[in-house]
């Protein structure tokens, strides 16, 4: 009586979750509220200054504004993971910052009229995002596979394989192609690194045994099939030469940059295991008999001396509890019940004697 609790109130452990996914529904709100109208700003600048320049402007630098939106959504991710999924949500962030690249620069040739870099330059650059999203499928599972060192080795290896496949096999033939030439070049290599990365993600899919990891795979996923499908859609239309399409097209392509956000901002870490679980878990580690202290008293009964020179109420204790323990321990009980052939023979002689 009047001591402090050690164990905090069960109850408050079953509400912070709901709290916690509650406000994450309404981050995801605004959010997305924040996509429908830099997508309505693109559908209206359209509307009313027409597929031209000036109309393509606003269109382009509302999806610059999109991609920022979304690499924000994935910096909130990143703060809230810890260990392999911080590290899962950084990589998702570079891939979005890779992306926000040749937006860029095609933003700035759009609206001032310049020749930043060359089309088949300008639409090779977007298929670097995928370097981060190959980085992200050699993450192990768990922090006890292998060393952070190990890990941010393989990385490195993965980023310096990437980079030289696409500056000999991409970037350096392709300027050296005619337009026409280059055009379909980067449209076959955009569409087979889209389906490449959603069989890989789908083969890492079968071998992972983590529910969080198949989470997280799952999110993946769901962006990488937005960014195939608009991909797809787009290179078609490109190759066409439909110039109006194209330009409306815009819309379509704030798909990824939606999809990128939401997966992101959606995502919950893990909640925590309860107490009275870890110390379930910690106790299993040790023998039975030292889990129940009657057994334990039982199994490994004091010295007599030390009985002799204890209080009488204590002797009386120990007894009660080793009784205790015998009828709510099955084991223990059989212990201190021999069975019926066992008994001592002087036990029988004693009798024989008094009769």
């Amino acid at each position: 009586m009047g001591k402090p609790m050690d164990t905090p109130v069960p109850t408050e452990e079953v509400r912070l979750p709901r709290f916690a996914g509650l406000a994450s529904l309404c981050k995801s709100r605004f959010a997305a509220s924040l996509f429908v109208a830099l997508i309505a700003v693109q559908a209206l600048g359209f509307l009313m200054l027409g597929t031209n320049r000036a109309g393509r402007s606003v269109s382009l630098i509302s999806l610059v504004a999109q991609n920022v939106l979304a690499i924000a959504c994935a910096w909130i991710a990143f703060w809230r993971a810890r260990n392999v999924a911080a590290l899962f949500w950084f990589l998702f962030g570079i891939s979005l910052l890779i992306l926000q690249i040749p937006q860029t620069f095609g933003t700035y040739d759009t609206v001032f009229a310049r020749s930043t870099l060359s089309e088949s330059t300008w639409r090779v650059l977007f298929c670097l995002y995928g370097a981060p999203i190959l980085m992200m499928l050699f993450l192990p599972e768990t922090d006890r596979e292998r060393l952070k060192s190990e890990v941010f080795l393989d990385l490195f290896q993965v980023a310096i394989v990437v980079c030289l496949t696409f500056t000999s096999l991409f970037l350096l033939p392709v300027q050296q192609m005619v337009p026409t030439e280059a055009l379909l070049r980067n449209i076959s290599v955009s569409n087979l690194e889209n389906f490449f990365l959603l069989g890989a993600v789908a083969l890492r899919l079968l071998f992972a045994r983590n529910r969080g990891t198949r989470a997280l795979l799952l999110r993946l996923g769901f962006f990488l099939v937005s960014c195939a499908v608009v991909t797809y859609i787009g290179n078609w239309i490109d190759l066409h030469h439909y110039t109006t399409a194209s330009a409306w097209f815009d819309l379509g392509w704030a798909l990824p940059y939606v999809a990128a956000g939401l997966v992101a901002l959606t995502w919950t870490a893990p909640a925590e295991m309860p107490r009275a679980c870890t110390h379930a878990r910690e106790l299993s580690g040790f023998p039975r008999h030292q889990r129940d202290p009657g057994r334990s008293a039982l199994l490994h009964p004091p010295a007599d001396g030390a009985l002799e020179r204890g209080p009488r109420r204590n002797s009386r204790r120990r007894g009660s509890c080793s009784i205790t323990a015998c009828f709510h321990s099955p084991a223990g009980f059989d212990t201190v019940r021999p069975a019926a052939g066992d008994r001592p023979a002087q036990s029988r002689t004693g009798e024989g004697l008094s009769r």
